[in-house]
């Protein structure tokens, strides 16, 4: 199985307009913009520190080829993962922090921003929104174009769409899950290599090894895009992230 799962509908262009799709940048480039806004509003610190999230993240772009696990190994580990708070930098931040069960997974309380970060004293640039019911069908970022003179003119352009993510820079799950684990801001995990290092030491590290192999943790670009698939298949399998439990679902 590739490490790189892709959830995602394809786009549909809209087939009133004589519409034709636009490049769309890649993650590193867009979320590289959002740096060199940090850079502008906080100082070189802030973003130098978040520019090394940025580089890592690169890692999980690539596809890693990993041993072929079954889906309840992944949704066990990644729930593990998940409720996990030693993964972060400071050791009290797990993803479940931010993205309760019990509040729709999104956060506890009424705070605009989250507090992150290594000593749990930095805001996170942005409100943290709800993981329920945007998972299974998020077409990739893109940005349609009308070619048609007379219809730009009237409607103007299409605003970018899909992604994940309030501003739709993240394509995949396991993205914006590094994004999390890494941004000095958020959970502050350092370098893809630091949270690998957590991870080995963690109870339950010996389960990725009798999933993904008993070498799994020697090569940490292996053993992160093991993390991120099995976070991504658990908020993919959970039906608590979608549980289609009202009457207009």
């Amino acid at each position: 199985m590739a490490a790189r799962l892709q959830p995602h509908g394809s786009p549909v262009l809209k087939p009133t307009h004589a519409a034709r799709r636009g490049s769309a940048p890649g993650l590193a480039t867009r979320v590289l913009v959002t740096l060199v806004a940090c850079l502008f509003f906080t100082g070189s610190g802030a973003a130098a520190a978040a520019a090394g999230a940025v580089a890592d993240i690169a890692v999980t772009e690539a596809v890693v080829a990993l041993p072929a696990v079954d889906a309840a190994t992944l949704d066990e580990l990644g729930r593990l993962a998940f409720h996990d708070p030693s993964l972060s930098g400071s050791g009290k931040l797990a993803c479940s922090s931010c993205h309760d069960p019990a509040h729709a997974y999104a956060p506890a309380n009424g705070l605009a921003v989250q507090l992150g970060g290594a000593h749990l004293d930095r805001q996170g640039p942005r409100a943290v929104p709800s993981l329920r019911y945007t998972l299974n069908h998020t077409p990739r970022w893109h940005q349609e174009f009308v070619a048609n003179a007379a219809e730009r003119l009237l409607e103007g352009q299409e605003p970018p769409t899909g992604g994940f993510g309030w501003d739709g820079r993240f394509n995949s799950l396991r993205a914006q899950a590094a994004f999390a684990l890494l941004s000095p801001d958020e959970m502050a995990g350092g370098s893809v290599a630091d949270v690998v290092a957590r991870l080995r030491r963690t109870a339950y590290a010996g389960r990725f090894r009798r999933a993904f192999g008993e070498k799994v943790f020697d090569e940490p670009a292996t053993a992160f895009a093991a993390l991120l698939t099995s976070l991504e298949r658990y908020q993919l399998d959970d039906p608590g992230f979608h549980p289609f439990s009202s009457k207009y679902d």
